[in-house]
């Protein structure tokens, strides 16, 4: 779980993994068409709804794919950034839950409410991508 508190700032956009080479995917999984799947999925459900005072998460659709630009990701660590597109900001209900990739650069908003923004967290992983690999390719 992951709380952000009463005044809690504007979170930096960031991936909660990297991508991984297709070579490695590949010695795994065998060769992929096209873009690689996700080796990492992230399952959140809020326990509040996710209004604007509360400070909703904004993803960068796109930003998991490999032929992204390299600026949109160095950009994309800077709280606020719109250079990397239009954020889409979710505003969700408690107990929705909300499904993505791990390579996508989110980020959660600042917290302007008084009361705190409780986030369940759930990670489905490959067998294969363990922590050690993690840190390899980091």
């Amino acid at each position: 779980m992951q709380v952000a508190f009463p005044g809690a700032s504007d979170q930096a956009y960031h991936a909660d993994v990297p991508g991984v080479p297709a070579d490695v995917f590949e010695a795994h999984e065998g060769a992929a068409p096209g873009a690689l799947p996700p080796h990492q999925l992230v399952v959140f459900r809020p326990l509040v709804d996710l209004s604007p005072d509360v400070g909703p998460t904004a993803f960068l659709p796109g930003t998991h794919q490999p032929w992204a630009a390299e600026f949109l990701r160095d950009e994309a660590a800077q709280p606020g950034s719109s250079g990397a597109g239009a954020p889409a900001v979710l505003h969700v209900d408690a107990g929705d839950a909300v499904i993505f990739d791990a390579r996508v650069q989110h980020a959660g908003g600042a917290n302007r409410s008084a009361a705190p923004r409780p986030v369940l967290y759930s990670v489905y992983t490959r067998p294969w991508f363990t922590p050690e690999l993690h840190r390899d390719i980091v």
